[in-house]
């Protein structure tokens, strides 16, 4: 059994029990295509954090947080709408805040990256960082562990990306659909504020929006 099919077993077992159900999407995001079935879904976890390449001494991760990723595309594809839920991090930037979920660590960071399962690539949106490097559609619930936002070619202006690699959405349909696309999520665990990721998970198709 290949890597996808595992993770699709996984992420269809959690699609039917998840708390991050399509139900309980916030009405505010209702009328932007948080609807249906999501066509992208990713489970973040400490298992699929590879050894950081800069750092081969660190291997994987120690967290015990876990999350989910959903991604919905607008109707014609120049728009994917994600949720991320983060279980037993914390959103807060105010030291010693938590949500209340056992959180032991802090989000520092949270990319997409492009690489292949279990190796190490560029990012192509940051989603959250510093101010003023976030996604300019994200909203951030602390309470809930939950972020909200949408990658679109608007992104290519974000962060200069070192490596020349394109943020616009419209040149990585063909990566998403190849399961080239993944979530993670860094912390402040660890004497390497978490360089390697506390949780990470590739993102993919769980619609027939790629065939």
């Amino acid at each position: 059994m290949n890597t996808k099919t595992i993770l699709g077993i996984s992420i269809a077992a959690i699609l039917s029990i998840s708390a991050v159900s399509v139900s309980t999407l916030p009405d505010a995001f209702a009328a932007k295509d948080f609807t249906g079935k999501p066509d992208f879904a990713a489970l973040l976890e400490a298992d699929q954090v590879p050894t950081h390449l800069d750092f081969p001494e660190i291997d994987g991760s120690e967290s015990k947080a876990k999350g989910i990723a959903l991604f919905w595309f607008n109707e014609d594809q120049t728009q994917l709408f994600y949720k991320i839920k983060l279980n037993r991090l914390n959103l807060d930037e105010k030291e010693g805040e938590s949500p209340g979920n056992g959180a032991t660590e802090t989000v520092t960071k949270i990319h997409l990256h492009v690489a292949e399962f279990g190796t190490n690539g560029p990012h192509v949106l940051n989603v959250l960082g510093a101010p003023d490097r976030d996604d300019d559609d994200l909203e951030v619930n602390p309470t809930n562990g939950v972020l909200k936002g949408i990658w679109d070619d608007g992104d290519e202006t974000d962060v200069p990306s070192e490596s020349g690699r394109s943020k616009k959405l419209s040149e990585h349909l063909g990566s998403l659909c190849d399961d080239l696309i993944y979530v993670n999520v860094h912390s402040d665990l660890g004497d390497f504020e978490n360089t390697v990721g506390a949780v990470r998970g590739q993102v993919i198709p769980v619609s027939n929006v790629c065939e």
